[in-house]
């Protein structure tokens, strides 16, 4: 499952984009030859950077420290997830 469908379990790139993200690039790849992928980069204010996302999303400071690593099942998760972050930084 690629976590940013619309669906139970994910989160979707409409939701990236209105929590304040915006896109700084996208790679497409192969997953096995069965099916192409899109991944999206995004950052936000020049603070946070998310990758990844088809299993496990990573986000990053400007520094490329790792500060969270995981799979946010719902909207509402991420939302958690992304002002938790931006109080300590």
């Amino acid at each position: 499952m690629n976590i940013r469908r619309n669906g139970a379990g994910a989160v979707s790139n409409q939701h990236i984009l209105k929590s304040g993200f915006k896109i700084d690039n996208e790679r497409n790849f192969s997953d096995m030859g069965q099916m192409t992928v899109t991944m999206t980069d995004y950052s936000k204010c020049g603070k946070l950077f998310l990758t990844g996302g088809y299993w496990t999303y990573y986000i990053k400071n400007k520094d490329g420290n790792l500060l969270w690593e995981g799979w946010p099942n719902s909207n509402e998760e991420f939302d958690e997830v992304i002002t938790k972050l931006e109080e300590s930084i």
